[in-house]
């Protein structure tokens, strides 16, 4: 009787070891897999909350057109950098080049217009070329502008450095 006893136990400490090794796996994998989906779940709210960076440039061409400073300025990060501007130096930050803007706009006139073209995003990237029409409705084609877009914002903005008077059909 105390034989049967003591060999019940050793399978009874058998089995609690098993069970207990497989919760303790069953609740790894379970750690894991919540891991995972929470991870996923965070990476597609933070997507889901950016813009694209070619509709951050393209609203910058009709807040221009518009001669909107206040929807041109919130389109850049408050550390933006802005860089070969045909009428100011590099600037950094949202007064610099707040007063760069203000000031484009005055030299466009009322018949100033800007339309980009060929604009190509890659990742946080955008490229485009633009023509620019002045105050004395002279055109001007440029090619290479540059910006970075960040949550919505722009960092950094390298002006087109290949600036021409555009050819026309006349």
């Amino acid at each position: 009787m105390n034989t049967t006893t003591t060999r019940h136990s050793a399978a009874d400490r058998h089995a609690g070891s098993t069970s207990t090794s497989t919760r303790r796996s069953i609740v790894a994998v379970v750690a894991v897999v919540i891991a995972l989906v929470g991870t996923v779940w965070a990476i597609s709210l933070r997507d889901a909350g950016e813009a694209d960076p070619s509709a951050v440039i393209e609203e910058y061409e009709l807040a221009y057109n518009d001669a909107d400073i206040e929807r041109i300025m919130n389109l850049f990060a408050d550390d933006s950098v802005l860089l070969g501007h045909p009428y100011a130096d590099d600037l950094v930050g949202h007064a610099a080049i707040r007063d760069v803007q203000i000031r484009d706009l005055a030299n466009s006139g009322s018949t100033g217009e800007y339309r980009m073209f060929g604009v190509h995003v890659v990742g946080d990237t955008v490229t485009w070329d633009h023509v620019y029409v002045n105050d004395r409705s002279e055109q001007f084609c440029a090619g290479g502008n540059r910006a970075i877009v960040v949550d919505g914002r722009i960092t950094r903005w390298e002006f087109a450095r290949d600036v021409r008077r555009c050819e026309t059909d006349n």
